[in-house]
């Protein structure tokens, strides 16, 4: 969120326009939400070109669907904490590399079932990894594994979502605001 805006002064001219003074870090974090649409749109129809398809209906599609773009708003109050704490856009582009264990230590790549079994329990409770597999689920596509040490957000992954994206955001709200509001003192 800081970035280049904070550097050219515009995170000043934000606090000195009439206006709320948190509106600049919801409207970030919802502008970012919006931005994920036509990405979303674009993976998608790159997947129906290439022979992907829901196969357990419109309704269950769409519940996928909303659960990322619900996952990607919770992140993106993380992202906008750690923008926040960061002085100065190469700051925040160094840090960048430090989030893709995240993704990459999860069930979208690979599954766990052969992982070491504490590599095993990160990536079971990875939101990502709960996130592929309400996806799976919801689009009636296979990829769940079936042996027996399943953790729990992997056999309940819409809940594990709802819950992660809970956590997420009430824990980065609250920072992030308070981190947005400090930096203009």
């Amino acid at each position: 969120m800081v970035g280049r805006e904070s550097s050219r002064g515009v995170m000043d001219r934000f606090r000195s326009m009439p206006m709320a003074r948190l509106a600049v870090p919801f409207g970030h974090t919802g502008a970012d939400s919006l931005i994920g649409l036509p990405l979303l749109a674009a993976m998608v129809g790159t997947g129906l070109l290439v022979g992907w398809q829901p196969h357990r209906g419109l309704i269950p599609a769409v519940e996928a669907f909303l659960l990322m773009m619900l996952l990607r708003y919770a992140l993106s109050w993380a992202g906008a904490y750690v923008g926040l704490l960061a002085k100065n856009e190469q700051t925040v582009a160094q840090l960048v590399p430090l989030f893709l264990p995240i993704t990459m230590m999860s069930n979208a790549f690979v599954p766990t079932d052969g992982m070491p079994h504490w590599l095993r329990f990160l990536a079971d409770w990875n939101p990502v990894s709960a996130l592929t597999a309400a996806a799976r689920d919801l689009f009636g596509n296979p990829g769940m594994s079936t042996s027996g040490h399943t953790a729990w957000p992997l056999t309940h992954p819409v809940a594990a979502v709802l819950l992660w994206a809970a956590a997420l955001l009430a824990v980065f709200v609250p920072l992030a605001l308070r981190a947005y509001l400090r930096t203009g003192r």
